[in-house]
């Protein structure tokens, strides 16, 4: 977890940089307070150590090992923490209430209890206030803004306002698409934004769309302080995300383009944050995955080998039928891209295929039973396409694709 303030903050004359506040590795989803006094974030434990427990992307789970999670409130300088609650199955959302004074998370306690709860901020007794979904807190009052079911049902399709004392819904809102997975809430209360697979709306009060963008967002939305704009993780080339603002008028239309504040910065594809609506301190979460892949022979007679390894690989590798050359998507100085390995050489080398600029994620390599082609996805501003390398001469082709394509 690291936090960064809008401006440089000078203390005895020196620039102050992004503090790391924490190292463990195993941490996510953090919360600020209004003032940016104090942070909360889950701190995750796994029966497997390779999983961090946390959603990948906004329609998967992220892990699959069993795992228990932990609520921990900790002041801004790193110094004391307290946990909150702990040996929670899932937790998938987190904010502070608008005093600061209490917790709003949506997860599983146990098989008995799932839902939206609230609890005291130094610890205490959970209560919950609706069943579990994807929600976002008024700035100002005690009333939460929430969808719950399962992505693409009926339920989907509007936007409930609970009140956090009782638990009672007090208002729907219609939503322009039920593959929403992020609201934000703007600080008057009048605009609604929310990201779908592909797609920004912002929403009026009653459910009219006002305006709309093709894009690409990360599961974690939120306004500027003074509700001027947008901000969130958009997908970047090589595993590393951008941290944009898009600007929106008193009319709820977009005004620009996602503009980077941040440039490349590694989410782990999870791209969670959280904005101090007070001072505008921004808590974020960063960090790097070192992969390596490796071959094997069937029989087990001689031992592994490793052939390649990065930071910035997609997906799993495809071998080729014959089992002499695998191939596989990276990231590189250019965007994401196809590489050769070929397997029987004593020198083995990464060889581009081929030189595609931007894109974000990229994924699904299979090579045809012939060998004679190589095929990969990959997604940029909403949209998915297919591409395909024919290998004996090198032409690059694309095939055309429905927006919903499942590879």
């Amino acid at each position: 977890l690291l936090r960064k303030a809008p401006t440089a903050e000078r203390r005895g004359g020196e620039t102050q940089g992004n503090p790391q506040l924490t190292f463990d590795g195993q941490s996510g989803l953090p919360a600020l307070t209004p003032s940016g006094d104090a942070i909360a974030f889950v701190r995750s434990r796994c029966e497997q150590e390779s999983e961090q427990g946390f959603d990948l992307a906004a329609d998967a789970t992220g892990h699959s090992s069993p795992c228990r999670f932990t609520l921990v409130v900790m002041d801004s300088v790193g110094t004391r923490q307290v946990a909150v609650l702990d040996g929670a199955r899932e937790v998938t959302g987190l904010r502070f209430t608008s005093d600061g004074t209490r917790l709003v998370f949506a997860g599983e306690l146990d098989s008995l209890r799932s839902g939206i709860f609230v609890v005291p901020r130094l610890g205490g007794a959970s209560r919950r206030v609706a069943p579990s979904g994807v929600f976002d807190l008024r700035r100002s009052g005690d009333s939460i803004l929430a969808i719950v079911g399962a992505a693409g049902t009926a339920s989907r399709r509007q936007a409930r306002v609970i009140d956090l004392e009782t638990g009672t819904t007090t208002d729907s809102i219609p939503l322009p698409s039920p593959e929403v997975y992020a609201l934000a809430w703007s600080p008057d209360g009048g605009r609604i934004a929310a990201a779908a697979f592909g797609m920004l709306y912002l929403l009026r009060r009653d459910g009219t769309v006002t305006d709309s963008l093709t894009s690409i967002w990360r599961g974690h939305l939120r306004w500027t302080p003074d509700g001027t704009g947008l901000l969130g993780f958009v997908p970047a080339p090589g595993k590393e995300d951008a941290f944009v603002r898009v600007g929106v008028d008193d009319n709820g239309r977009l005004t620009s383009r996602p503009a980077p504040v941040m440039p490349r910065v590694p989410t782990l594809f999870r791209g969670e944050f959280d904005v101090a609506w007070k001072t505008g301190r921004i808590g974020y979460v960063s960090g790097e995955m070192a992969q390596e892949i490796w071959t094997f022979p069937i029989d087990g007679r001689s031992p592994g080998r490793r052939v390649a390894n990065s930071t910035t690989f997609y997906d799993v590798p495809s071998l080729s039928p014959d089992g002499r050359t695998l191939f596989v998507m990276r990231g590189d100085a250019l965007g994401d891209n196809l590489y050769r390995v070929r397997l029987d050489t004593t020198v083995l080398t990464e060889e581009p295929l081929s030189a595609v600029r931007g894109a974000g994620i990229a994924f699904s390599v299979h090579v045809t039973a012939d060998g004679a082609r190589v095929y990969f996805a990959q997604q940029d501003t909403g949209f998915m396409r297919a591409s395909y390398i024919d290998l004996a001469t090198g032409q690059e082709g694309v095939v055309p694709l429905a927006r919903q394509y499942d590879p």
